[in-house]
């Protein structure tokens, strides 16, 4: 590794550290800025990886530098949430970054076509997840529900192509990618549900499993396309 992949990583465990001490030490607003430095400086890390070890993966290094500068941006705008605009903003960052992450997997449908059996599981199995998710939020957020249907049907796209991937391939970038999505997919539920009626629980637990959730998918995502080439 050069010195800068060091300096990376050297900076992701002092963030992880002063996220943990502010937590511990109640410092006020300190968790929350150095969680947001968790997904581009581990992501970034593993692009960096990319760049050293298989130089000639230019379209992977692309999109993926795209996929998280979009998501880095979203996470900061969230903290802006109060303003309308800046709430326009993240939602439209994190479609974004689901559109990044598609055009690098979807050619997944090309190579493998996959059969209908299989995508008619996929789609009933995400129209019950859709259903449960509506029901967390109750019916007086029907508006809130409506416009999670893009942003939803995408993370149904790219699980989609993760399952088919592992299918077919059954190798560990396959498995990455797969746990990448699910936690991804599992994200999108837990902020939606917070966000319109939240579940009652320690605030430093929901913030920090919400941002585990988020850093870890766009980590697994990221990695998958360095194990895929290797």
């Amino acid at each position: 590794m050069l010195i800068i992949d060091w300096i990376l990583l050297g900076s992701l465990i002092a963030a992880v550290l002063l996220y943990v001490l502010a937590n511990l030490k109640n410092i006020k607003y300190l968790d929350g800025i150095t969680a947001l430095f968790f997904i581009p400086l581990s992501c970034f890390f593993i692009i960096r990886l990319l760049n050293n070890y298989l130089p000639d993966s230019n379209h992977i290094i692309f999109i993926s530098c795209f996929a998280i500068t979009f998501i880095s941006l979203r996470e900061f705008f969230i903290w802006f949430n109060f303003h309308r605009l800046m709430k326009y903003a993240s939602q439209g960052l994190y479609l974004l970054n689901l559109i990044s992450w598609i055009q690098l997997y979807k050619t997944t449908f090309y190579i493998y076509r996959p059969s209908a059996i299989w995508t008619l599981i996929i789609i009933v199995l995400f129209a019950a997840l859709f259903g449960f998710l509506c029901i967390m939020m109750g019916k007086d957020k029907l508006k809130y529900a409506l416009t999670s249907i893009v942003p939803f049907i995408l993370i149904g796209y790219l699980n989609y192509s993760a399952v088919i991937s592992h299918i077919n391939l059954h190798d560990f970038s396959t498995v990455v990618l797969l746990a990448g999505t699910l936690l991804l997919a599992a994200d999108f539920v837990f902020y939606s549900i917070q966000t319109t009626k939240p579940i009652e629980m320690n605030r430093k637990l929901e913030h920090a499993l919400r941002i585990g959730l988020i850093t870890l998918a766009q980590f697994f995502i990221t990695a998958s396309g360095l194990f895929m080439i290797k």
